[in-house]
């Protein structure tokens, strides 16, 4: 398994504990951007690890971490909407793209809109649907992820 900085799995277990002061939408929305943001690192872990590698090395270099903190949300949701691409890629990666997209919207709302309630179950689904996601991206071919 890559080694991350900011490791998704821990952004998971971070939205599991806010999710855990039920009754408080400010930290249910918290837990959601977390979700999201889980998802968002590996992306960009992974576009970093594919141009410059994944030794440690590679990891301390400037380069990398420019790569790394470059990859832009709009971006990433566009690549996430591509079907054309995506009808080439294993299913794990059009599992991975609907959750992205679908979190995508969520953490906006959970970021932007002050009057946004959230359940706690939809959160914890959230949340699960981001672990899955994650663990499948990690799973697959490094060589298709590219």
């Amino acid at each position: 398994m890559r080694r991350y900085s900011i490791a998704p799995l821990e952004l998971i277990v971070a939205a599991r504990l806010l999710a855990d002061y039920v009754g408080d939408h400010d930290f249910l929305a918290r837990a959601v951007s977390a979700a999201y943001y889980a998802l968002f690192r590996a992306v960009c872990v992974g576009v970093a690890d594919e141009w410059f590698g994944a030794d440690e090395i590679a990891r301390n270099s400037d380069n990398w971490r420019h790569m790394c903190r470059g990859v832009n949300h709009g971006d990433a949701l566009r690549a996430c909407k591509n079907k054309t691409l995506l009808r080439e890629l294993p299913q794990i990666f059009s599992d991975f793209t609907e959750i992205f997209i679908k979190l995508n919207l969520d953490r906006n709302l959970a970021d932007y809109d002050p009057h946004i309630v959230f359940s706690l179950n939809s959160v914890l689904q959230d949340i699960d649907e981001a672990e899955r996601a994650f663990l499948g991206f990690e799973a697959a071919d490094s060589a298709r992820r590219r």
